[in-house]
Parts: C-alpha cells; sequence; structure tokens
C-alpha cells in the first residue's frame, strides 16, 4: 500500500496526456495525486504496526541524523531561505504585473524549480537545521521573561 501511494501521484500526472473527457481527467488525476495516497500511506503504516514503522523510519532518517559540515549547512540554509524568497518576489511579480497570460508555463516551471530548491536546502542543512527551525516556534513561558524589572 505505500508503495501504490507513493505511486499514484505519478500515475495522476501522467493522466493528464490520455485523452479523456477534462472534467473527468481532472478529478481522476486530484484523486491520484492529493486524496488516495495519504489514505493508503497512513492505511499501511497501520497495517503495518509500530515495530516496522519504527525500523523503517531510522533507515530512512539514518543519513539525514549524521552531522553536517559548516559549508554544506551554510549552503543548505542559504539554498533554503533564497528559494522561499524568490519563490514569493516571483510569484508576486506575477501577480502585480500580470505576466502569467502572455509567459505560458514558466510561472508553473520556476515554482516547481524553486520548490525542490527548498526541498534540498532542507536536506543538506541536516537536522540540525531542523531542530533550530522548530525551535523559533517553540513558546517557552520561562524564558519569555520581560528583561525590565
Amino acid at each position: 500500500m505505500v508503495v501504490l501511494s507513493l505511486t499514484l501521484p505519478i500515475i495522476g500526472i501522467l493522466l493528464t496526456f490520455v485523452p479523456m473527457p477534462s472534467t473527468l481527467k481532472i478529478f481522476v488525476s486530484l484523486v491520484c495525486i492529493i486524496g488516495l495516497p495519504d489514505i493508503l500511506f497512513c492505511l499501511g503504516a497501520v497495517l503495518a504496526g509500530k515495530e516496522v514503522v519504527t525500523k523503517i523510519k531510522a533507515k530512512v532518517f539514518h543519513y539525514y541524523n549524521k552531522p553536517v559540515g559548516k559549508a554544506r549547512y551554510y549552503f543548505g540554509c542559504t539554498l533554503f531561505a533564497s528559494s522561499i524568497l524568490a519563490n514569493f518576489a516571483l510569484q508576486s511579480l506575477f501577480m502585480i504585473f500580470d505576466i502569467i497570460i502572455t509567459q505560458g508555463p514558466l510561472l508553473y516551471y520556476a515554482t516547481i524549480t524553486l520548490n525542490i530548491m527548498m526541498i534540498l536546502g532542507f536536506i543538506l542543512s541536516g537536522h540540525l537545521f531542523w531542530d533550530r527551525l522548530k525551535r523559533a516556534f517553540y513558546y517557552d513561558r520561562e524564558k519569555m521573561q520581560p528583561c525590565i524589572k
């Protein structure tokens, strides 16, 4: 089920090239991309059990939890932050100047490229980056005491 949930988005993308009515094509590809994979992934995890899921998690995150060097960390952080800022700027420019009509799929491909850059930056910077990012949104009342007494 997990393998099927990972391949369904690819099938949903490939369905856009099949000659069928557009409303049916949109519905089936949306179900393949958004709804069904999540349900199958959760169902597969439930049926596999806690021990199997823990073993798979340990194998997948084994390389991610290794410490990274200073250069790789900063490169990943730069890639992550710059892709978010570039994506925001690109979307704003396309909305403000209404270039999307004249440029065709340029915005689509640029957005996909920037999202891949963001994911790569996240992976390259390692678990230390994720821990710091989580800590930025964690509320600790003892540490939030005012400095002025």
